[in-house]
């Protein structure tokens, strides 16, 4: 009797089971159809958006610009996200755009990378020119937004003393992770081909070397000379003066009264206030105003935009980690492009720190191939040193912006050795071994004397073709290369007086250029980027909408984890071209 009723509570658990499953599943389908209704609704409420006469275009970038477009899922937002060149191409739309009448800037939501204000500054001088008004609004403006403010015809901000004005000058600031890695058993070898190749010294040292103190300084003092030449410029100020000003203080954690008073900025005025007083009642986003100009262009010739962005790693990575390079991800592209036979030019935009040796020669390799039949050209976006300038080097052109970090033309190995740390928590491993080995894989056990020789001999080599192949395609002597080489970081400015680039422009110059070289008067801009509908999207990512908040919020930590590591193990020992790290000013 007892197995009798087991079994029946076994039958009933197992009914309950099957019905809530099916019950869930349902429900999830149902979210999931709801979720691309959605996102199809929204496209055809984007395509009926229209733009009428007097219209301001609002300017935001709360997140900044992304070189690639993207869905963004952790938010699931299905609107639709502009990358850089789309961001220039509508500007570009708006100076011709007799109904749009001006811009307002919102300085409060802007957080742009340097190189990506220089362009967007460039595109609102020549909306000026065009005869449309520009008006800047923020409670709170630093060095980043003002920098971009400064264009506007007239900068507004509340009249409030709780506001925030503060003009600070350019500072670095580099962790040193040598008696930290003492303390926890963890050691770092590196071996540098370039005495400026400074990838690793913050684990090896205590402090900064004069190598790399010399190097970034130079960033650092180009950088705060742009500044104070293009703010002093544009608000009419005594560049003397406000370069005293500024480094000694004078323009930090001021309100916005003060900064009137001191010309920095225009009016003071509530936002609303401001739109009356303007006259300003139809105001558009600048997504909205994408959306509704955009055309569907066909023509015969185009030029093909190919995005490069992200560190250069040889294997292709999972779908939540795509802000990489690899031959996986890029050769395709290439390919596309090499086939099409109205694709009658490429540019390629640079936005790299560097990483793999193999994968930047392989790409470079690829590119030059396609460079024989059509004419590459590189507009670099941020950064493109070490790799990134590597696959740029042997383009028919290479544009920069002024204060783009590139060359780094280097190689260094970075290993890591925990021999300590496994001690320290009573780990010990034991060896066989018949005959000699590289201790290069090993983590657990320090590089002998021979086998740093033997890397840095294999480094040296590497080098060599790193130089070899900047040679053949800037036409540089080797002793001449040497001098601007040896991990030595530079400014776009400097790299075109010291021959590493050819022209300073952003994009929309590069495109431009190489149109005309093509001879072409009427073309098309595609940008080559994959990309897949929100339908292909939303099936592929169906688990990851669904899983609980938490565990999505631990699958993001476990797969950047993962991410980490792998990217350690292939650099482990291997030659890199990388910046030491991020180049941000603070």
């Amino acid at each position: 009797m007892r197995y009798f009723l087991r079994a029946i509570k076994n039958m009933i658990f197992f009914v309950i089971k099957q019905v809530f499953g099916t019950l869930i599943s349902l429900s999830l389908i149902i979210f999931l159809i709801t979720l691309i209704s959605v996102g199809l609704i929204q496209e055809r409420t984007n395509e009926k958006l229209e733009i009428s006469k007097n219209t301001y275009v609002y300017l935001a970038f709360p997140d900044g610009i992304e070189e690639k477009t993207d869905i963004n899922w952790k938010n699931m937002r299905f609107d639709i996200e502009m990358n850089f060149l789309s961001v220039i191409e509508t500007l570009e739309s708006i100076r011709k755009d007799t109904k749009v009448e001006g811009l307002i800037l919102d300085l409060d939501q802007t957080f742009l990378a340097a190189n990506h204000i220089e362009e967007i500054s460039e595109k609102l001088r020549e909306i000026k020119r065009s005869g449309k008004k520009i008006y800047a609004f923020a409670n709170y403006i630093n060095k980043n937004n003002y920098y971009l403010g400064v264009l506007a015809d007239e900068i507004y901000m509340s009249p409030s003393y709780s506001t925030s004005f503060s003009l600070g000058s350019y500072s670095l600031k580099v962790p040193y992770y040598k008696k930290l890695g003492d303390k926890l058993g963890v050691e770092a070898q590196v071996i540098n081909i370039g005495d400026f190749k400074s990838l690793g010294e913050n684990y090896i040292k205590e402090g900064m070397s004069k190598e790399f103190r010399e190097n970034y300084t130079r960033l650092l003092d180009n950088s705060l000379n742009n500044f104070i030449t293009k703010i002093s410029q544009e608000r009419k100020i005594s560049k003397d003066l406000f370069e005293t000003n500024l480094l000694n203080g004078e323009y930090l954690m001021l309100d916005a009264k003060s900064a009137k008073v001191l010309g920095l900025i225009d009016s003071l005025s509530f936002y609303d206030d401001f739109l009356e007083e303007k006259s300003i009642d139809n105001i558009s986003s600048l997504q909205e105003y994408y959306i509704a100009s955009k055309k569907n262009i066909n023509v015969e010739n185009k030029i093909a935009v190919i995005i490069a962005n992200g560190e250069i790693r040889m294997e292709s990575d999972d779908l939540f980690n795509t802000v990489f390079i690899s031959p996986d991800n890029i050769i395709p592209q290439i390919d596309l492009a090499m086939e099409d036979e109205s694709i009658k030019g490429v540019v390629l935009r640079v936005n790299s720190p560097g990483g793999s040796a193999l994968a930047s020669e392989i790409i470079l390799d690829k590119l030059i191939k396609l460079n024989n039949k059509k004419p590459v050209y590189v507009s670099m976006s941020s950064v493109a040193a070490s790799g990134g300038y590597y696959i740029s080097s042997n383009a028919s052109k290479i544009f920069a912006e002024e204060q783009t970090i590139t060359g780094s033309i280097g190689v260094v190995s970075l290993v890591f050795n925990i021999e300590n740390f496994y001690k320290n928590i009573g780990l010990n491993f034991e060896t066989i071994e018949k005959g000699r080995n590289l201790s290069l894989g090993n983590i657990n056990k320090r590089l002998s004397a021979e086998d740093v020789e033997l890397i840095r001999k294999s480094g040296e080599r590497t080098y060599q073709e790193f130089k070899n192949r900047v040679i053949q395609g800037r036409n540089i002597d080797a002793d001449s290369l040497e001098e601007i080489a040896q991990g030595k970081v530079w400014t776009g400015l400097e790299a075109k007086k010291i021959g590493l680039v050819d022209e300073i422009g952003g994009v929309e110059v590069t495109i431009n250029s190489l149109a005309k070289h093509l001879n072409l008067s009427n073309y098309e801009v595609i940008n080559l980027e994959s990309s897949k509908t929100k339908l292909d999207m939303l099936f592929e990512m169906k688990q990851y909408i669904f899983m609980d908040k938490n565990l999505r919020s631990l699958n993001e930590n476990i797969l950047e984890l993962k991410d980490k590591i792998n990217f350690m193990e292939e650099i482990n020992g291997k030659y890199i071209y990388m910046l030491p790290y991020e180049f941000e000013l603070k």
